[in-house]
């Protein structure tokens, strides 16, 4: 994984609809006017610059990979920030609507992942893996648990196949089986089942 040595142009448009996006290929966050008040929506651009800016982008071609990577981006910005919720704002001011794009609180256990539609699940997934994540933060703490969701997350991505949610979930917990991680083994794998995924 090569970090970016460039930070991305902003472009702002009027509603469409569409709240933000990255564009890789000219390498710029497209985003609504009214989502401009909104620091998570637009550092969750930021961090798809981040992760995919090393092959433009070219990885996301894969839908697997696209639901994980999309996961990803929105737990950056959510642990940033301290909140376990991204796009309060922003879906109140273009939808008037009192629910966030992405709550990482929800109560959905990781077997409805599976069950998901593959457009569901850069949103709605990334509320299942993120939940899991999420409490494993809160064990850890938000420096451990960041370095150790990017550490699979290089991992993950750099792989020839199987970029499936079950696959990111053994790479997260190869972390624990040796080193000063190792103690918390049991725990991670104590959340991994209270969330209905495989330990």
């Amino acid at each position: 994984m090569i970090l970016p040595t460039r930070v991305p142009g902003i472009r702002t448009e009027s509603s469409n609809g569409v709240v933000s996006y990255y564009d890789p290929g000219n390498d710029q966050i497209v985003i609504d006017e009214k989502a401009l008040d909104d620091s998570g929506v637009i550092l969750r651009e930021f961090t798809h610059h981040f992760l995919v800016a090393d092959d433009q982008g070219a990885k996301l071609t894969d839908a697997n990979l696209s639901a994980i990577e999309s996961f990803v981006a929105f737990y950056f910005p959510a642990s940033f920030l301290d909140q376990d919720k991204i796009g309060e704002i922003a879906s109140k001011k273009m939808f008037d609507s009192a629910k966030p794009f992405i709550d990482f609180g929800t109560d959905a256990k990781y077997p409805a992942y599976a069950k998901l539609r593959p457009e569901e699940r850069p949103f709605r997934g990334a509320e299942i893996l993120g939940a899991i994540f999420w409490s494993i933060r809160q064990l850890l703490g938000q420096a451990a648990a960041d370095k150790l969701i990017l550490s699979a997350w290089r991992e993950f991505s750099q792989a020839k196949s199987d970029h499936s949610p079950d696959a990111f979930l053994r790479i997260y917990l190869k972390s624990f089986e040796s080193g000063e991680n190792a103690a918390h083994k049991g725990d991670v794998q104590r959340i991994y089942r209270d969330h209905g995924a495989p330990a």
